[in-house]
């Protein structure tokens, strides 16, 4: 229940940290990026809780929460949607972990700059510009989504990162 709760807070709070641009340059691409994109990675902007108890905080969700994903689908038409599983945080047990069946699917229109460096998502009227990294097989973005709500200490904070997907057959 607290996860799906943090989850709309976060999606309210991407939601307001977007804004509307009448900015000309967002064209329709014309390099491949069309597609299923799969994640292969969340890399943190510093070290997470060691949520997996080896004894080693790690910059990437997956090495301390293996069950993570997330997948991001780039249709022709200049739809989108996204899905990504959740997790909770169960405090009497000082323990993460990935709900079961629990997917927030998000959808709407997307495009991209000129020189693929600006990807933006239209969501319910809400634009989010995201700066990403794409090379035809791999793409990059920071994420708004909050990766973990704890620290390497085990502090209350939030901890965003860098997403990496690939496209999926490749």
């Amino acid at each position: 229940m607290k996860a799906t709760i943090l989850l709309a807070v976060l999606v309210m709070l991407f939601l307001v940290s977007c804004s509307s641009s009448d900015d000309d340059t967002i064209i329709n691409p014309t390099l491949n990026i069309y597609g299923t994109w799969n994640s292969i990675s969340f890399v943190a902007n510093e070290p997470l809780f060691d949520i997996n108890n080896d004894g080693v905080t790690s910059l990437e969700l997956l090495d301390e929460l293996p069950c993570r994903y997330s997948k991001l689908v780039l249709n022709e038409d200049l739809t989108f949607y996204q899905e990504s599983n959740t997790w909770n945080y169960n405090e009497g047990t000082n323990d993460y972990g990935c709900t079961s069946g629990d997917i927030s699917p998000v959808t709407g229109t997307w495009k991209v700059n000129s020189n693929f460096s600006l990807l933006s998502l239209d969501i319910d009227g809400n634009t989010a510009f995201l700066e990403i990294e794409f090379d035809g097989d791999t793409l990059r973005f920071n994420s708004s989504e909050v990766f973990i709500d704890r620290n390497s200490q085990g502090e209350l904070q939030n901890i965003y990162g860098k997403v990496i997907y690939r496209k999926n057959g490749q």
